[in-house]
């Protein structure tokens, strides 16, 4: 829900939804020995973002896809009505 509502109200605030960002890193440097490949993660928008964090946590098991889909739902329905 957080997620939706930062980026919804990024979007409000700024009059856009994009900021053009990329992270730049080795693949699965936070978690191998090994890593050595460089990979460019593209984040154009707040919207993107909020998605990526919605997708983290279902992978990660800390919620399941319908609450991250609900929950940036109702969070820019939040900002929008703030």
């Amino acid at each position: 829900m957080v997620s939706g509502a930062c980026s919804k109200m990024q979007a409000l605030c700024a009059g856009s939804d994009e900021y053009g960002f990329a992270e730049r890193r080795k693949h699965c440097e936070l978690t191998e020995k090994d890593a050595d490949t460089m990979v460019t993660l593209e984040i154009p928008t707040g919207n993107s973002t909020a998605e990526m964090a919605a997708l983290s946590q279902a992978l990660g098991g800390y919620h399941i896809a319908v609450d991250n889909e609900v929950g940036i739902k109702v969070g820019r329905e939040i900002a929008a009505w703030s």
